[in-house]
């Protein structure tokens, strides 16, 4: 005990976070004072590893001999703000995941590599090496001489920022606008007033690295004059390791007013946030989908609260949950029911397939449609999404279906630059020449089956020989810089009739698209996700809002084998309120989100028998053990294990098992005992990988 307190006094006792699959934190001692939120560097058994400080503790929690000390204080950052940690903790406890797994998921990988601080080539660390660089850091996208900013506001938007900037504490807004509203400008006059009044940060985020270059403009132009354009970051996937770090260090180093980002930019370590910003709310970006499964909408509401500011999210199909939220008073729903621009309503139509049989994905009234708008030098846009040529290759004599020998899917057919064919899978990569005659029978009767981006350009560039046609998608826009040419060229006029996917249904402000067809959207309507209706009718709004922006006379075709369906009937009537009314019915029926909560415990191995048997065992212990240690199984649900939707990807075998609870703090409580129990199992030799997710978008 006299040793004990002696080490008590000589030493400061820190309570530390390390980046390993444990949900243990750990003890360390150093003679030095560091502050929470300071990386150092520890010894670990034999290894030495970076950790995170979390905590300041009077004494250690075991016998202060076993306590380590710190080997060294990495102090080339400041340490990370209290809030910061605050929001990695919770994400941690709510999402299931060890804390340091967390904390050291979302920091650039120099910060977090003991190996940028070891070594002659460092110079000193990362950041020191930052700014000895030749390189000129900028992330920035350079964009045309900025315009004296003179945005006129009508009667809506006015009264919409007029309530937003009278609020001084939290308060999560949907601004609900329909597409064209000018939802974008009321963010900007939001964020304007509080840059102006403050010295306050502003966060923005956007589902889509594609939506990045458009949005940046419209914030620079905004804010010219009131803050410098070195102030304005932008943060995402795709910048170089070099540009994310240079982005985070001058965000942690309150050297940014404003960050424009896509889902990681929530845990960006802003010192003095004063409003977040979530356009295109409803949108399943923001859910990541591996590692750490978060909601990067669900946490900034939760940043929001915690820091008592505001967070505006704007959607013109809000998620039910949100539109759940603004119902029942814990959002305030602000209406955007006009135009921003003095322009009519669009005219949504539906094109009976069954009447009018498609061509290569194309109806007659859709293409005379296009051939109006061609006449009158308007744009088209043709949005199908399906990649490639065709989803299914097959054989008309023996049935033969082109079929990923790694996976329980079909391979695409691709057309390729030099003219080749090729079958890909979309979930592997697995990628085959496409056989000139049937592997099974030797037929060459071999056929497409289906309509991809590809065959819709092809039919429509032997419809319209003269005009310019331009397909984006994922195929199209690989190289860097490719997209932002290709939408210019569209904006200038350069594209008669635009074929794109998903990644032009939201957010891009076409000047002259004046008609939108619609091809095979029924795709979705017999999906058996329980959320694939609002995910349909949020696309067909979505994409219906991308004509007619800048003009009169905006027209959207539908085509659809169901006409009748009830979906189509509100999206011609452009009718959400309706269309979330009639959802959260039927969700309440059937006790579904939001009023339930869900979690998903997946597993994967090589042999579907194990995966199964393993969810087995995982819903047998809630009986043999849980119970003994949580008094609400009553409000816990767990359903019987399946096969995933896909079994198999890449020659792994997955199933999935679903627990829903009556209450949110019920089932997180009830989570935390029963995967304490899984962890437990027989792993079967490393057989086997499991994970659990929290409020999965997909089951």
């Amino acid at each position: 005990m006299p040793i004990q307190n002696k080490l008590s006094i000589s030493y400061n006792w820190l309570c530390v976070a390390l980046n390993l699959p444990l949900f243990s934190i750990f003890d360390y001692k150093s003679i030095n004072i560091i502050n929470v939120g300071s990386r150092v560097v520890v010894p670990f058994g034999k290894r030495t590893l970076i950790g995170i400080v979390i905590k300041i503790l009077e004494k250690p929690s075991i016998d202060a001999s076993y306590v380590k000390e710190v080997l060294e204080i990495l102090d080339d950052l400041p340490p990370f703000p209290q809030d910061w940690l605050k929001l990695l903790e919770f994400t941690a406890d709510y999402y299931q995941r060890p804390l340091g797994n967390v904390m050291f998921s979302v920091i650039p990988l120099p910060l977090r590599s003991l190996s940028s601080y070891r070594g002659k080539r460092t110079l000193g660390g990362p950041i020191v090496k930052l700014g000895k660089s030749d390189d000129k850091m900028s992330p920035l996208i350079i964009l045309p001489s900025i315009k004296k900013y003179d945005a006129i506001l009508n009667d809506e938007q006015k009264k919409a920022v007029s309530i937003i900037n009278s609020l001084k504490e939290f308060k999560a807004i949907l601004l609900y606008g329909i597409t064209g509203s000018g939802k974008t400008e009321v963010y900007l006059r939001a964020a304007r007033n509080i840059l102006q009044n403050s010295n306050k940060q502003i966060l923005f985020l956007i589902p889509e690295i594609n939506l990045t270059p458009q949005l940046e403009k419209s914030v620079r132009d905004s804010l010219a004059g009131i803050v410098n354009y070195e102030d304005i970051l932008v943060m995402h996937s795709k910048l170089t390791m070099k540009s994310k770090l240079d982005v985070w260090y001058r965000v942690q180093c309150s050297k940014a007013r404003v960050l424009l980002g896509t889902r990681m930019s929530i845990f960006a370590p802003f010192n003095n946030i004063g409003l977040i910003v979530i356009d295109e709310e409803h949108d399943t970006s923001y859910k990541q989908q591996n590692g750490l499964r978060y909601s990067a909408r669900d946490l900034g509401v939760w940043r929001a609260r915690h820091l008592n500011i505001p967070i505006i999210l704007g959607s013109a199909t809000p998620s039910l949950e949100t539109w759940n939220n603004a119902i029942i008073g814990h959002y305030l729903r602000i209406y955007l029911k006009k135009k921003a621009r003095d322009f009519s309503q669009n005219d949504i139509k539906l094109v009976n397939t069954k009447k009018f049989r498609p061509n290569n994905g194309l109806t007659a009234p859709l293409i005379e449609a296009i051939k109006d708008r061609l006449k009158k030098k308007e744009q088209s846009l043709i949005f199908i999404n399906r990649r490639g040529y065709s989803p299914v290759f097959c054989c008309f004599s023996c049935d033969w279906i082109s079929k990923c020998p790694r996976c329980t899917a079909f391979t695409v057919l691709h057309n390729t630059s030099n003219n080749e064919s090729r079958l890909q899978c979309h979930h592997c990569g697995y990628c085959m020449i496409s056989p000139l005659s049937c592997p099974e029978c030797g037929d060459q009767d071999l056929r497409p089956i289906g309509s991809g981006t590809q065959r819709v350009e092809e039919a429509l560039i032997g419809l319209f020989p003269n005009a310019n046609i331009v397909r984006i998608d994922a195929d199209s826009t690989k190289c860097k810089g490719s997209l932002s040419s290709l939408l210019n060229d569209v904006n200038n006029g350069n594209v008669d009739i635009l074929i794109g996917t998903q990644m032009l249904a939201k957010g891009h402000d076409f000047l002259r698209v004046s008609l939108v067809g619609v091809i095979n959207s029924d795709a979705m309507i017999f999906c058996q996700n329980f959320r694939a209706p609002e995910h349909l009718f949020s696309q067909l709004m979505q994409v219906s809002g991308r004509a007619g922006r800048h003009l009169n006379g905006g027209e959207v075709l539908i085509q659809t084998s169901f006409p009748e369906h009830m979906i189509y009937k509100f999206v011609i009537n452009q009718d959400y309120d309706g269309f979330a009314k009639y959802s959260l019915n039927l969700r309440s029926i059937a006790n579904l989100p939001p009023y339930s909560y869900q979690a998903l415990l997946s597993v994967e191995s090589k042999n579907l028998r194990i995966a199964m048997d393993f969810l087995h065992k995982s819903k047998n212990i809630i009986k043999e053990k849980v119970s003994f240690e949580f008094n609400y199984l009553s409000d816990i649900t767990c359903y019987d294990p399946i096969p995933s939707r896909i079994v198999r990807i890449a020659d792994i075998e997955r199933a999935q098992m679903l627990v829903e609870g009556k209450h949110r703090s019920l089932l997180i409580t009830f989570l935390k005992v029963w995967l304490r129990h899984i962890s437990r199992l027989p792993n079967n030799k490393n057989k086997i990988k499991w994970y659990i997710e929290v409020d999965p978008l997909e089951i």
